[in-house]
């Protein structure tokens, strides 16, 4: 992701967004990429051995109208949190930010913003959310089985931040480029959480995958205003909103 350019990247007008940001939609489009090639390996060893595929429980195929009652339900959550976040500010000015990850009050272009982003990370979103859930194991607590299945993860970008650490202050070079990527630190087990969480809660990988793609167009789009200009609309200047 470290060599990525401009040329490469999507249409800043279409998708705007501070070059360092994308780092982040890089790192998820290598995850997915993987995860796909993972969810190939463990279909194919498993059809070979004769076991039956988990790929079933996905439930990718539930129909249109299933698929819009996930994303009903998962605006109703994400509407929770934002309503949460304005009572927050309201009462002691404060907003949701934990070190560069942050949920702020945004104005109602940013949103038409980070609905562009979320049909980019969706099919991500999907993709990864269907191999965490593949490898579900039921010989464990279940407790313990999310414990795992968020650990994974998580400390493998915390190994990869501190390896990065420590080099940096030991006079090295950075291994990777970590500018404005330490959100992950944080998204990373939240999201992973809610991939099980929210899958177990649905039985298919939509809810998650939906909710996850909102709560990260809605914390990467947070922090555009400082960076790039976007144009205020009529909804906003009829609604002072």
């Amino acid at each position: 992701a470290n060599l990525l350019q401009g040329p490469f990247l999507p249409y800043y007008e279409f998708l705007p967004l501070f070059f360092n940001w994308w780092y982040s939609v890089a790192y998820l489009a290598f995850v997915a990429l993987g995860a796909l090639v993972l969810l190939v390996v463990f279909w194919y060893m498993d059809k070979k051995a004769g076991r039956p595929t988990p790929l079933a429980a996905a439930n990718l195929k539930i129909g249109v109208l299933p698929v819009l009652k996930n994303v009903l339900l998962a605006v109703l959550l994400a509407a929770a949190g934002y309503a949460s976040l304005c009572v927050i500010e309201y009462l002691f000015n404060e907003d949701f930010r934990f070190w560069q990850l942050a949920f702020i009050e945004m104005k109602v272009e940013y949103w038409f913003v980070a609905l562009r982003y979320f049909i980019v990370l969706l099919p991500m979103l999907l993709i990864i959310s269907t191999l965490t859930n593949y490898t579900m194991r039921r010989d464990i607590p279940e407790w313990l089985d999310t414990l795992f299945t968020v650990a994974v993860p998580t400390v493998g970008v915390g190994l990869c931040w501190l390896i990065n650490y420590i080099v940096l202050h030991m006079g090295g070079t950075a291994i990777c480029n970590w500018n404005s990527s330490y959100s992950l630190l944080f998204m990373v087990p939240i999201t992973t959480y809610l991939m099980r969480k929210l899958y177990k809660v649905s039985g298919s990988v939509w809810l998650p995958a939906i909710t996850n793609a909102l709560l990260v167009s809605w914390t990467m789009v947070s922090s555009i205003g400082y960076n790039t200009y976007v144009a205020q609309t009529a909804i906003d200047a009829f609604f002072h909103i």
